[in-house]
């Protein structure tokens, strides 16, 4: 699943490196004023190029795609940045592609 969104950069974590990756995690917030929604979404290895040059403050669009995994019996869910530019103007809400019933 992806997701489609507008938002601003609250928290721009550092750089983690391990040999050839590389990962940057930003905490964007969409809400709508009333919720702040704040998401967390991993940028890796070549899309860690375009996050660094993102500044906290910075209006951003962006799609990620949403993956989960279990661990010791314990559930997560990730946002993995497929494409982000920094944009201008007011945030909009999620839109999310989903082929859920709900």
């Amino acid at each position: 699943m992806k997701i489609e969104s507008k938002g601003t950069i609250v928290k721009k974590f550092d750089m983690y490196t391990k040999g050839d990756f590389k990962k940057v995690e930003l905490v964007i917030e969409t809400g709508d004023g009333d919720h702040k929604n704040p998401l967390k979404v991993a940028a890796m290895n070549d899309r860690v190029d375009f996050v660094e040059k993102l500044n906290e403050g910075d209006t951003v669009e962006f799609s990620a795609f949403v993956t989960g995994n279990e661990w010791n019996d314990k559930y997560f869910i990730n946002l993995n940045l497929a494409y982000i530019k920094k944009t201008e103007g007011a945030v909009a809400k999620a839109n999310i592609d989903s082929d859920l019933p709900f």
